[in-house]
């Protein structure tokens, strides 16, 4: 579906920072946008090439 998709959106849980799932579906760079309910640490963005993508949640 990423594939085909025109737009990537990760909405993600802060719960979820710094875990590791047990199976990867995309690398963060492979997102457009990514939408978090908190601020996300400096070293996870760090893990994008362009790390203005990350958004918190209002």
């Amino acid at each position: 579906m990423m594939r085909h998709a025109g737009r990537k959106v990760l909405l993600m849980g802060s719960a979820k920072l710094c875990q590791r799932g047990i199976q990867r579906v995309a690398h963060l760079d492979e997102f457009d946008q990514v939408i978090c309910d908190a601020p996300v640490p400096e070293e996870i963005q760090a893990l994008m090439t362009y790390p203005e993508r990350w958004q918190e949640a209002l």
